[in-house]
């Protein structure tokens, strides 16, 4: 139920890896809208109302795309339509990380390698947050006697255990969250960089190695999964 009217605009139809976008004058103000019509969706753009004297002529512009989600073209053409490259919430995120993975591409020539080079790079950053979380994970696994023992000690005293527990803690420099508070940080950056890959036309029947012709399709004999795994 589409109806909005704004200044320039633009209102396409996605498909995976492509789109159709049409952008009606950006200097006119634009009527966008959708509608159902023999059990077909529509989505469309009217543009203002001409009138044209006896004798007169004026000449009607709008441009229409249809192809690849290229994001630098599709940015060209009208502001805001390289976000039908939808990275959807952490799109700011998303769109620096696929510069990058542009400009690694740039100079290894290969998606595959490109892809293997962009996490090597991300996980090497985030190594010390790494580092914080297993060590915190660590020494939460060398109290679990000391806190087995205070939780049989206190088994029926809810409102003592709790102090005890936050004074353990203070005791042995241990944070509990400290295991978590990384991982939230690093999460949206391999959310982000995930729908990168997902979203890339670019790795689109682009080959990596061996038997492996098309990146954005998953590896029909499980090899790389198995040695995931």
């Amino acid at each position: 139920n589409l109806s909005q009217s704004t200044k320039g605009g633009w209102i396409s139809m996605l498909e995976h890896y492509f789109v159709a976008a049409w952008v009606p004058n950006p200097e006119e103000t634009n009527q966008l809208y959708s509608m159902v019509a023999n059990n077909l969706g529509v989505i469309g753009a009217q543009a203002p109302q001409a009138s044209i004297a006896v004798g007169e002529s004026k000449t009607f512009g709008a441009t229409f795309y249809a192809g690849p989600k290229d994001q630098e073209s599709l940015g060209q053409i009208a502001h805001g339509l390289d976000l039908t490259v939808d990275y959807g919430m952490l799109w700011f995120i998303s769109q620096p990380l696929f510069w990058l993975l542009q400009a690694i591409h740039s100079f290894v020539g290969n998606w595959g390698v490109a892809i293997i080079a962009i996490t090597v790079l991300i996980k090497g950053l985030l190594f010390p947050l790494t580092k914080v979380q297993y060590e915190s994970m660590a020494k939460m696994r060398n109290l679990k006697p000391k806190i087995d023992e205070l939780q049989a000690r206190y088994k029926d005293d809810r409102q003592k255990m709790g102090p005890a527990m936050m004074e353990l803690y203070r005791k042995e420099k241990v944070n509990p969250m400290g295991g978590c508070l990384p991982m939230l940080i690093q999460l949206p950056i391999f959310l982000a960089l995930y729908w990168v890959f997902v979203e890339s036309v670019e790795l689109r029947q682009a080959p990596f190695m061996l038997w492996i012709t098309d990146m954005s399709v998953q590896d029909p004999y499980y090899v790389l999964p198995v040695l995931y795994g």
